[in-house]
């Protein structure tokens, strides 16, 4: 028998160059990852540079609407007085301490067209309204406060009644809502 030559080299060699081959993807991938988070890197710094901008002109703006809002700090008290009427009206609707929407409709029902009503104050107990309006016509103010009087959810005492100089009567009356429950 003759004797068999086994070559480890070649083996070797076979081993060294997938090994290479391996090293060779290996460099190439984390080279794209670099390349690709620089790429990013420098995107995001543009974004960030664009967002800091419009940041600082945001920054500016609020700096000179403090300066208007020292200017508007007079109407606050105009805006106060709002304010206030809304959460008033707001807690009137939200408690339904008080039917506004009935009242509301009820004089509506019971006002005719020539009547302009400029005001409704309500009391602090919610069950007091002071109207106050104005026409042009005897009659319909007249008529308006006769179907107040008839109406079943108000009793009306008539507070004020005068002519002014363009012959305009101008009225005010207080009405007392009557609950129906």
């Amino acid at each position: 028998m003759k004797p068999v030559k086994i070559n480890l080299a070649v083996r070797t060699n076979i081993w060294g160059k997938i090994s290479l081959g391996l090293a060779a993807v290996f460099v190439f991938t984390t080279c794209g990852f670099t390349m690709v988070n620089i790429y990013d890197y420098y995107a995001n710094t543009n974004i960030i540079q664009t967002y800091e901008a419009r940041l600082k002109k945001i920054n500016k703006r609020a700096g000179q609407k403090r300066v208007h809002d020292k200017k508007r700090l007079s109407v606050t008290k105009e805006d106060t007085n709002h304010r206030q009427d809304v959460n008033y009206l707001k807690a009137v609707i939200e408690k339904n301490m008080f039917p506004l929407i009935e009242v509301l409709s009820q004089i509506e029902k019971v006002k005719p067209e020539k009547i302009d009503i400029n005001e409704l104050l309500f009391n602090e107990n919610l069950n007091t309204i002071v109207i106050k309006g104005a026409s042009n016509q005897v009659t319909q103010v007249s008529k308006f406060l006769m179907e107040m009087d008839r109406s079943k959810y108000f009793v009306i005492e008539l507070s004020k009644e005068e002519i002014n100089e363009d012959k305009r009567i101008i009225f005010e009356l207080t009405a007392k809502w009557v609950s129906m429950n």
